[in-house]
């Protein structure tokens, strides 16, 4: 009769299968003979010993706690009921490759002790390998699992590789791969990690379908997801990296599934960690991070709301190029050195509230696109001495300091909200001012303005020196004279910063006193014609006192053309005369001709004299052209020596100012 077609591994005719060309042990018929298969085989082992290549096992396989002390070839067998190998102890060499398996396969406790081969092994039905050991390299290649693949609290010794892989449910729960750990290319529907502790692993190209669980795994080596797809949730919460970490092109859900979140949370990376252009289509959790070495976030894109608070970074950390389509969440956070956010894009909102910054702190923007631009921003860190915060080509017409000290923080080419002509800081309009904020408010722009100060931009400097008056005059702890004084000096000049203001103010002064000292029933100047009526003084000489009574003569004076007479217009009653120091008496008379008193002539002669009045009162300058009758104008003139002379003032301060600048 003619061989098997496996006649050198079985050395069997096709006797049980002749239209096939097999022998029993070969035979894939399902109805084959069972008993004939078992002594057929038993013969096998005793010759061959465990060469079973491409055997068709027709019912339940048991070969649990047995020694397999040479080579093991399992090599395209099927197995058509259930495969028990608890306890088996394979001394040599393993090679299940393109092996079937259509029921539940037990390994529990088995024992690899060289080479285990599974390429392209097909599992319907549920395999488990727990607290199996494989102590030489182990292939997985191509596999399926079409069901459970349990491999969990398994030591691989060696290298496993599992490139081409498919799992319905991959169970590595508590698995220790102590050598390389390839999964290239393998699809997870669901997957289960956790507690797995890696040496060198790589994730190139691999899918996850479903939920996938790292918790509290360890990394002990260089870690890499290179392309990987996680279409779900993704959790790495209490993961301990001690290695170099790379993540790269890896999308955390997807555009579809965006429902999917990755956490992080008290996650720590011992070294160097990288996510380069990283997609998170879902929720991001990095809370209670702590990051040992440098930090990087390059070209990453966060979709939905990413939380960093509480997250610890020990080195450099670097988000350049990085997208927060939603809320950026660093409340809390502490970056013990440098961290980097040039060219970052803030969409909707960004929280640094009670975040520490030890380092340099750089936020720059493009200047053709702003940094935080159209973004809602809190900043309200800690910042020490030694940290250097610098906001560049950055939109902060929504960004809110509340009382964060700025001293130290430098502004550069930075877009401020406006309130007429001047910058204002946004916490000021973004919702109505209490008590508290007023005064919180006064602080910050103080320190604005130092650190517009420290930088020698004193034209901004103006604006928060504005602003900080602004709020002193307004804040209900000061007191009403302080006020009052503020409240004057910003009208007056802008306090101090608009030098047109006093200027405008001394022109008005100057033009409303010409016009008031044309009203002469407001003034008592007369102006007519012939110019402004002067009261006469008539100086005749007085008699000598009398030397023994001390007594005036009552004689009458002479009269006003008597020799010795005169006539001025200035002059004291009782004074003596310049001429021949004799004492005079002073009358006053009018003089002769018809009176001009209560006239008023608005001529272009009469503008200007009263003009020169104005000016002489306003710059304190002494004239006996002009006498004022009327107490009110004579109060007028010394509310502007004081008003003219202040206001010049103040003029030379704020173009002292702006020179300064």
């Amino acid at each position: 009769m003619p061989n098997c077609k496996h006649f050198e591994t079985c050395e069997l005719t096709d006797e049980a299968d002749p239209e096939a060309g097999f022998c029993i042990l070969h035979s894939q018929k399902h109805d084959k003979d069972s008993s004939a298969f078992a002594t057929a085989f038993d013969a096998h082992l005793s010759v061959r010993g465990y060469e079973l290549a491409a055997v068709v096992f027709p019912a339940e396989t048991d070969f649990s706690d047995r020694t397999i002390d040479g080579h093991a070839d399992f090599s395209n067998a099927v197995f058509m009921r259930g495969a028990d190998f608890r306890r088996t102890n394979f001394t040599l060499s393993a090679n299940f490759s393109g092996a079937t398996f259509y029921r539940e396969t037990l390994f529990y406790h088995a024992n690899f002790q060289s080479v285990a081969d599974f390429t392209k092994t097909k599992f319907w039905r549920n395999v488990k390998f727990t607290d199996s050991s494989f102590h030489n390299l182990t292939f997985f290649s191509d596999s399926e699992f079409l069901a459970y693949g349990v491999f969990d609290d398994v030591t691989f010794h060696h290298d496993a590789i599992f490139v081409g892989s498919k799992f319905r449910l991959a169970v590595f729960s508590g698995a220790r791969f102590e050598g390389l750990a390839r999964f290239e290319n393998v699809t997870f529907e669901e997957a289960f990690f956790k507690h797995a502790v890696f040496a060198t692993v790589l994730f190139d190209s691999t899918r996850f379908r479903n939920n996938t669980d790292f918790n509290a795994a360890i990394f002990n080596g260089y870690a890499v997801f290179q392309e990987v797809q996680f279409e779900r949730s993704a959790s790495f919460i209490e993961v301990d990296f001690k290695d170099n970490v790379r993540f790269s092109k890896v999308r955390f859900a997807c555009a579809e599934t965006p429902e999917g979140a990755a956490s992080f949370c008290r996650t720590v990376f011992r070294k160097n960690s990288q996510f380069v252009r990283v997609i998170f289509f879902g929720l991001s959790d990095f809370s209670h991070v702590t990051f040992e070495q440098a930090a990087r976030f390059q070209a990453v894109s966060f979709r939905r709301r990413v939380t960093f608070s509480w997250a610890q970074f020990d080195a450099e950390a670097y988000f350049v190029r990085t997208s927060f389509y939603e809320l950026g969440n660093f409340a809390g956070s502490i970056f013990n050195k440098a961290v980097d956010f040039s060219r970052t894009a803030w969409r909707s909102f960004a929280n640094f509230s009670h975040t520490v910054f030890y380092g340099d702190v750089l936020f720059i923007g493009e200047r053709d696109e702003l940094i935080f631009a159209g973004c809602k921003i809190t900043f309200r860190p800690t910042l020490h001495v030694s940290s250097r915060v610098l906001f560049q080509y950055a939109d902060l017409r929504q960004c809110r300091f509340h009382d964060t000290d700025c001293r130290y923080v430098e502004f550069r080419h930075s877009t401020w909200p406006r309130r007429g002509d001047h910058l204002i800081a946004f916490d000021e309009i973004a919702e109505p001012l209490v008590e508290r904020a007023r005064a919180e408010l006064e602080h910050l722009y103080r320190t604005i303005k130092q650190s517009y100060e420290r930088q020698g931009d004193y034209e901004r400097a103006g604006d928060f020196h504005f602003g900080e008056k602004r709020m002193l005059q307004s804040n209900p702890d000061t007191v009403w004279p302080s006020k009052i004084v503020l409240s004057l000096y910003g009208t007056l000049s802008g306090y101090g910063e608009q030098y047109l203001k006093p200027l405008a103010w001394f022109c008005f002064l100057v033009f409303g006193g010409t016009f008031f000292y044309l009203c002469p029933i407001c003034s008592g100047l007369t102006l007519g014609p012939d110019g402004p009526e002067v009261a006469l003084i008539v100086r005749v000489p007085m008699p000598e006192r009398d030397t023994i009574s001390g007594r005036l003569p009552t004689s009458v004076p002479p009269a006003l053309d008597a020799p010795g007479s005169s006539i001025s217009s200035s002059g004291t009653p009782g004074e003596r005369s310049a001429v021949d120091g004799s004492l005079t008496q002073s009358n006053t008379v009018a003089p002769p001709g018809p009176t001009k008193r209560f006239q008023t002539s608005l001529s272009a002669d009469n503008f200007v004299k009263a003009l020169r009045l104005s000016i002489a009162a306003s710059l304190l300058l002494t004239t006996d052209e002009f006498v004022l009758d009327r107490e009110l104008g004579r109060y007028f003139k010394i509310l502007q020596s004081i008003l003219g002379p202040l206001l010049l003032g103040l003029f030379a301060l704020a173009v002292r100012q702006r020179v300064r600048r």
